[in-house]
């Protein structure tokens, strides 16, 4: 396995264990620099890596070749011996030169013990090897305190702050050589790091001691004060209980009266809930037909918002019986599914409809997210217009934007369609757009039907631009490419740039996004003549270079 960082080597049995589970870690030997290879780097050619007709395995690098015979590669089965060489504790070194050669796991010294302001401490460990000393690996675990191996790499030291005191610690460490064998044995040191006063058996002794005390003393005192105050409440309920014998002889006679009292006020209460049933009646019959007359409201006011522009759709409720404005400044876009007519033949009508709509609703989306007017759908065709009926300044930039997106929307609803397992046949669908600027006609036609609509030789343009435009690509006329050369300071072209470019005007703002544009050249079309045209091609923003 080859990448930037060396070819690697490991046995095909890890990697069916590791995919199943078995193990949780792979085993592997890296070949680099070490090794005679001129550069680690293998991210160049195609194959990445080549098996000759004699068993030798080629790979690319950025300085050339790499021949490697696995015959030949020697591997180092001699785990390396593992020496902790000090200790150190707050920037003191304490001891040194712990290390099992003896083979066994437990070291044969004592436990060093260590002061309760002991705060910091070091380990540093090596392991001697003369092959390959750079891809040497430690892992190391302090006992008492880590719960797993901490891989440390190619590190030789080990740190560890303000510890819990009063505890045994047993720090170990092990080691791989360059070809991956572990010395599972290593080298260990144990140590005690002594507790503060406070954290001693017989300090908690004497603070439960004193506690204890404390409550007997607490308890004596509060059972004296509750004898005391039990005295004085005898002699309080004595004579409060003459008072109430006084009062409960009067309390009777009230309640007498209060008897016959409420024997009147449940008789005016009884006629009150009559009347106050009949009145909630009434409520809950109003409240819902208030509720019906409201739900009827928003839904005609969604129905209406769905057919006009917001805006006008205020107009005509306000009263404006005739809408007809002229917008000096809009810019129009068609769209149109190419091979739809192609697809239709070879899919049902309820699928047919699914696309469509899927399609034209991922357009809405874009539409309302660049602050574009949708105008209409025919058949397959959609059409979008931006500066009315609020004229905005950068009109053009959001149909640009728009339009760049429309094929990403549609790639995104045929990916859909095909992981729902559906076909779209052999005929490639793509969307073909034009876009145009100019001046314009809006306004509101039909009264039973009514339809917010546009009319201009903007709209006619436009037209023409998608009809004599090529599928995937956006066709744009000579007045788009000038203006968003003008509002992004200058335009990025795939050929040639003309010096023919609109000076810029109050109305056009600039914009971090600069256009690329690939020029058509002249195109005859239908009922405009000759005519220079460009595909706009992509964005990039200014500011994030």
């Amino acid at each position: 396995i080859s990448c930037n960082k060396g070819i690697y080597r490991t046995a095909k049995q890890d990697l069916n264990d590791f995919a199943d589970g078995k193990i949780t870690r792979i085993s592997f030997r890296a070949f680099g620099i070490p090794d005679g290879m001129k550069s680690a780097e293998c991210n160049r050619g195609s194959p990445a890596g080549w098996k000759d007709n004699q068993g030798r395995l080629w790979f690319a690098t950025v300085e050339g070749a790499v021949v490697v015979n696995p015959k030949n590669v020697y591997l180092n089965p001699l785990p390396p011996p593992v020496i902790i060489e000090e200790m150190i504790v707050d920037g003191e070194v304490v001891r040194g030169h712990w290390s099992l050669a003896s083979g066994t796991n437990e070291n044969t010294s004592a436990a060093d013990r260590l002061p309760a302001s002991a705060e910091k401490l070091e380990f540093h460990y090596t392991a001697p090897c003369f092959s390959a000393t750079e891809r040497v690996r430690f892992k190391y675990m302090l006992e008492g305190y880590d719960k797993d191996w901490v891989d440390a790499g190619a590190r030789r030291s080990a740190y560890y702050t303000s510890l819990p005191r009063g505890k045994n610690y047993r720090f170990r460490v092990i080691a791989c050589n360059g070809s991956g064998v572990w010395n599972e044995t290593g080298a260990a040191a144990s140590l005690f790091i002594a507790p503060h006063f406070w954290e001693t058996w017989w300090f908690y002794g004497l603070c439960a001691v004193f506690a204890a005390s404390g409550v007997y003393r607490g308890f004596r005192y509060r059972t004296r004060r509750l004898s005391e105050r039990a005295e004085r409440l005898e002699r309080l309920v004595e004579a409060r209980t003459t008072e109430l014998t006084e009062a409960n002889t009067e309390i009777s006679r009230q309640m007498e009266i209060q008897t016959e009292q409420a024997r009147e006020i449940e008789l005016s209460n009884t006629q009150l809930q009559e009347q106050s049933a009949v009145i909630q009646l009434a409520n809950a019959a109003l409240q819902e037909k208030n509720e019906e007359i409201e739900e009827a409201h928003k839904q005609s006011e969604t129905l209406l918002l769905n057919i006009l522009p917001a805006p006008i759709a205020q107009r005509m409720k306000s009263g404006e019986t005739r809408i007809a404005e002229h917008f000096q400044a809009v810019t129009v876009l068609f769209a149109d599914v190419v091979g739809f007519t192609k697809l239709s033949a070879g899919v049902n009508a309820q699928e047919l409809v699914e696309l469509l709509d899927s399609l034209f609703t991922a357009l809405d989306a874009l539409a309302l997210k660049h602050g574009l007017e949708k105008i209409k759908t025919i058949g397959d065709a959609y059409m979008v217009v931006s500066g009315i009926p609020v004229p905005v300044p950068d009109h053009t930039e959001r149909v640009a934007r728009f339009a760049l997106e429309t094929q990403s929307a549609l790639d995104a609803v045929k990916m859909q369609w095909v992981l729902d397992g559906k076909e779209l046949g052999a005929h490639p669908v793509q969307m073909r757009v034009g876009i145009h600027t100019g001046e314009a006609v809006a306004g509101v036609i039909g009264t039973q039907k009514f339809s917010y609509d546009l009319w201009g030789d903007t709209v006619n343009t436009a037209s023409r631009m998608e009809a004599h435009g090529e599928p995937g690509k956006i066709h744009c006329t000579e007045e788009v490419y000038k203006r968003l050369s003008s509002v992004s300071g200058h335009s990025s072209l795939v050929t040639s740039e003309p010096n023919d470019q609109a000076p810029m005007t109050n109305d056009q703002p600039t914009t971090n996004d600069q256009f690329i544009f690939e020029e058509r050249g002249e195109v005859e079309v239908k009922g405009k003549g000759v005519m220079r045209t460009w595909f706009l091609v992509g964005a990039e923003n200014r500011s994030s270079r």
